[in-house]
């Protein structure tokens, strides 16, 4: 091909038709070659063929021939560096300037958004318009890379920051005198700075994509392209973990759980978010030996994740990106085996709730002393309580559900009152108080603060029947104060003058009703508590 301006055009023109993302790498290439005064044409054959674009048919590029390729490096830099060539125009971005080929006049614009090299032209040679791609093509690889490595440093810092605040439970012993209430408040208080120290750790991450906003548009590699958002997008997966972290400590507090559980479960979290932090870290890169390929850049990176106390040893001739994908997967070998280990504990230790929900319990626990919380010994003993699921007489089932309920299980209270039910053969009494106390415990505060004594039966003229009260009748309330136990009532009866009302409220089917009672006459009938089954007549 002949040394001169038209050719050098037909050749660029050539190269564009093919693919004007090609041509962008040949003249990055080129120029790199061309600067370091090699001879370029074979190094360039092996820069394509270790390029993105091997599948790539170049052969058409043997047609430019050495001249050809030598003037094409000259249109993207047709001024000299040097002042008085080009005929003395010196290297300016935008000026005219007239070459010796012909009179044809040349100018330099900025840059396009898109990167791409203009030709403007008539039959002649034309105007023709070039912008510097190649070189805001390096200038945003570079940017860009500072920006990667310098957020691996910042994110690998805090990788190892999250890792080093490991929650503890809490340090000190019940004071002498102090309630399980005062206890646990301590302790939650510990907890809270604690938390304090994993948001200050979060509020001190810096993170930029500044030049990756700006400058990708000037990257015409698709891989590359490619690569370089999947590095963002891991590092903005870093940044979400560890905000996740913290929000979840948030929802831990305010669950107002007992220390032991709520060091077990944070604990649980943390060892997940170190794993998924590393996870992500090493997403990035991952991604980045794709797209960059030195040695020192490769070298930076492997350092900026040993900070993170993540080591990926890659001996010389290995592939930074496939030893990272092994870690990879190391990592998540370990975040399946905790997660494994949570659902273990989760189902060999039973949900206990440390706070005392039933009024008729609470208000027991007040008269002598106790607290509304469970201390930690009744906590472990009742996260170690087996529910008997064998056992099928109803008789023992009425002492299982008693017995638990004396020992504050609810849960398996409520279990035991299920499988009477499901069993044939048990009687309309039973039955019925089976109901009516499993009712009682899914809506204790229906019950306005009273456990309820059930109606077993009712003696023909007696005061209750006379009364209008029911079989399965459940009293709650004697003269508008809580209905403890049966012997209340007959107290009641006796204490009162003979004819004096009294007014009884009672839970029937689901709902409220009253019936009224004369002092001086027994209540002629047969009750029992809820729950705890025992008959007393009156």
């Amino acid at each position: 091909m002949g040394d001169n301006w038209e050719e050098a055009c037909a050749g660029l023109k050539l190269i564009r038709e093919k693919d004007s993302g090609v041509s962008r790498q040949i003249y990055e290439v080129l120029r790199r070659e061309h600067f370091l005064g090699r001879s370029f044409y074979k190094p360039l054959l092996r820069e394509i063929g270790r390029s993105t674009i091997n599948s790539l048919d170049l052969s058409f590029l043997k047609e430019l021939g050495i001249g050809g390729i030598e003037r094409i490096l000259d249109m993207d830099y047709p001024y000299s560096q040097n002042p008085g060539e080009n005929g003395g125009k010196g290297n300016t971005r935008e000026s005219g300037a007239t070459g010796g080929d012909g009179g044809a006049k040349y100018s330099v614009q900025a840059e396009s958004l898109a990167g791409s090299v203009i030709i403007q032209g008539n039959n002649t040679v034309g105007n023709i318009t070039i912008g510097d791609v190649a070189e805001k093509q390096r200038e945003a690889r570079v940017k860009i890379n500072s920006e990667i490595k310098n957020n691996f440093t910042e994110l690998s810092k805090h990788v190892l920051g999250i890792e080093c605040l490991k929650p503890q439970p809490f340090w000190d012993k019940r004071r002498v005198n102090e309630t399980e209430q005062g206890y646990q408040s301590r302790a939650e208080g510990a907890f809270l700075k604690y938390k304090e120290l994993v948001t200050s750790e979060v509020s001190k991450i810096r993170y930029s994509q500044t030049m990756y906003l700006s400058f990708k548009t000037y990257i015409t590699d698709g891989g590359m392209l490619e690569s370089l958002d999947k590095i963002y997008r891991s590092f903005e997966e870093v940044i979400y973990y560890i905000h996740d972290y913290d929000d979840y400590l948030n929802h831990l507090l305010s669950l107002g759980t007992e220390d032991g559980r709520r060091h077990r479960e944070c604990l649980s979290k943390h060892k997940e978010a170190a794993a998924m932090l590393k996870i992500e870290l090493l997403e990035a890169a991952a991604h980045y030996f794709e797209a960059f390929d030195g040695e020192a850049d490769i070298a930076e990176v492997l350092l900026s994740l040993c900070m993170a106390n993540i080591c990926v040893n890659v001996a010389p001739g290995q592939q930074a990106f496939s030893e990272c994908r092994k870690k990879i997967a190391e990592y998540w070998e370990e975040k399946t085996h905790i997660l494994r280990e949570r659902i273990v504990e989760d189902e060999g230790i039973r949900n206990v709730d440390p706070h005392i929900h039933d009024p008729y319990i609470a208000m027991l626990r007040r008269t002598v002393g106790l607290s509304e919380t469970l201390s930690e010994a009744e906590i472990r003993k009742l996260r170690n309580l087996k529910i008997d699921m064998d056992e099928r007489d109803p008789l023992k089932l009425f002492q299982l559900a008693a017995f638990s309920y004396i020992e504050l299980d609810g849960e398996a209270t409520v279990v035991y009152f299920q499988r009477i039910l499901e069993l044939g053969d048990i009687s309309p009494t039973h039955r019925r108080f089976a109901e009516n106390s499993l009712h009682r415990l899914k809506n204790p505060d229906f019950y306005q603060g009273a456990l309820g004594v059930m109606v077993l039966g009712v003696n023909n003229g007696g005061g209750l029947e006379r009364a209008g009260v029911q079989f399965g009748d459940v009293i709650i309330s004697i003269n508008g104060q809580v209905f403890m136990e049966p012997f209340d009532l007959s107290s009641a009866l006796a204490g009162e003058k003979a004819g004096t009302p009294i007014l009884l409220k009672l839970v029937r089917n689901k709902g409220y009703e009253t019936a009224v009672l004369n002092s001086g006459h027994p209540a002629g009938g047969a009750l029992s508590q809820l729950v705890i089954y025992s008959l007393f007549q009156l």
